[in-house]
């Protein structure tokens, strides 16, 4: 990794250099240079989104594995309002609400978790969220609709292929 730096510095952006060498140091739990490398990356990394959202949760990582609870705190709420990507956000916003629960804002890490359930309810970090508010996952009802009657069924199957037509009417 030292002979890419080497060779790159100067003609091409070494971020991603950088962030290796962060998760590196992040290995060794040597938080200080963690944080040094992600600076210098943060600092080149210009329009890329995704690489920026990575350096950030990197760092807010870093901070948390640090218990710098509240520097991790402002991070993640940075990451999850200005992040263009919902996975990254409802990452964050877990979190984001574990952080909380670290500094005892148990009624803000609440909403943040409530929040999350209502953006992902069935996502991964929203049936974390689930379990961290001690709520039971809803479940689907059987539905109270009237079955089709024979000749919408029928004309679904003249319409549509006969594995669609099957398939909307077992619904």
């Amino acid at each position: 990794i030292r002979k890419t730096e080497k060779r790159l510095k100067g003609i091409w952006p070494l971020t991603e250099v950088y962030w290796v060498w962060a998760r590196m140091e992040e290995e060794k739990e040597d938080h200080a240079k963690t944080d040094e490398y992600l600076k210098r990356a943060l600092a080149q990394v210009g329009g890329d989104l995704d690489t920026k959202d990575k350096l950030n949760w990197t760092m807010a990582w870093n901070e948390k594995h640090q218990k710098n609870f509240a520097f991790a705190e402002g991070l993640l709420q940075k990451l999850m309002t200005e992040s263009q990507n919902e996975p990254t956000q409802h990452r964050a916003a877990f979190w984001l609400g574990k952080m909380k629960q670290e500094l005892q804002k148990t009624d803000e890490a609440k909403d943040v978790f409530e929040k999350l359930i209502a953006d992902d309810p069935l996502g991964y970090y929203g049936l974390l969220a689930y379990h961290e508010l001690g709520k039971p996952i809803l479940q689907v009802q059987k539905s109270t609709t009237p079955p089709l009657s024979e000749e919408v069924e029928k004309e679904l199957q003249a319409t549509l292929k006969p594995e669609i037509a099957e398939g909307l009417i077992a619904v």
